[in-house]
């Protein structure tokens, strides 16, 4: 099982550094100010904020506010980042809660379906990275 706060960290550099390189996506993200938390059932409690297109910390334990809470385990949560899980039949199967607004749910499943290959891409850096 890898280590979640790494794991977190290199997702948060690759994402960052997809902004500053990748118009199209900066675009999606630019205007998507908020705080998202992960509650993994078995692997600790994460959360962070993006700001203004970039993620500037990942940071472990609950904050005072969120405006997305997800929570599932973490095979679950990598199989739903390398694409093998499917977020709509993740929720649907229990494998994966949500709470947020209609609107950030939207935004977080479009969000997740555009970018499926970059997060997956970045998913198989950090294994390989790990097993070297």
């Amino acid at each position: 099982m890898p280590d979640m706060k790494q794991l977190f960290e290199f997702i948060r550099e690759g994402f960052n550094k997809k902004v500053d390189t990748d118009p199209a996506f900066r675009q999606q993200v630019c205007n998507f100010n908020k705080s998202i938390l992960f509650v993994l059932s078995d692997n600790g409690v994460f959360n962070f904020t993006i700001r203004d297109g970039h993620v500037p910390a990942i940071t472990e334990g609950t904050p005072l506010s969120w405006n997305i809470k997800v929570m599932t385990n973490t095979p679950d949560l990598l199989a739903l980042l390398s694409g093998k899980l499917d977020p709509t039949q993740a929720i649907l199967s229990r494998k994966l809660r949500v709470s947020s607004s209609l609107q950030d749910l939207a935004w977080l499943k479009r969000f997740l379906a555009l970018n499926k290959n970059a997060i997956s891409g970045i998913l198989k850096d950090y294994e390989q990275g790990e097993n070297s």
